[in-house]
């Protein structure tokens, strides 16, 4: 399962054309940024089973969502953006992967396991792993953002 879940990523890497990031001349950063997280480029929330494997990815102006292979895209308006940006400015990017769940049911197939991943500057972020709808406190502000409809 993970296998399939790495080969997703690396294709949406090369059908979405992946472009350097170029820094302003003056060194300035964009509005997206703060001391703890830095520049965000997208969010992916995974949530797996053996039957299931559900990826939404979120970055400015777009929503995509995966359903067992079938991809979907939507737009995201700027507002909600701002909102999980603002969200995620709250974390320290360094210490998700330590925010520990409360529930343990994705190891006997009960809840779909889920992962929230961070991609900024260049880095990924990617949280330990927790039962759908019960992430760790530290994650439960960002993870109802991105699960809202």
């Amino acid at each position: 399962m993970k296998i399939c879940t790495f080969i997703f990523i690396i294709s949406v890497f090369l059908f979405y054309h992946c472009s350097p990031q170029h820094q302003p001349a003056n060194n300035t950063k964009h509005s997206t940024t703060s001391a703890k997280t830095g520049k965000i480029d997208k969010i992916q929330l995974t949530e797996q089973t053996r039957g299931t494997n559900r990826i939404f990815t979120f970055s400015p102006g777009s929503k995509i969502t995966s359903l067992n292979g079938m991809i979907s895209k939507s737009i995201l308006p700027a507002s909600d953006w701002q909102d999980i940006l603002g969200e995620v400015n709250t974390l320290d990017l360094a210490k998700i992967q330590r925010y520990q769940s409360t529930s343990e049911g994705r190891f006997s197939d009960r809840a779909l396991s889920s992962e929230i991943i961070i991609f900024s500057e260049g880095k990924i972020y990617t949280s330990a792993s927790f039962d759908e709808k019960v992430p760790p406190a530290e994650l439960k502000g960002l993870y109802d953002l991105l699960k809202k409809d």
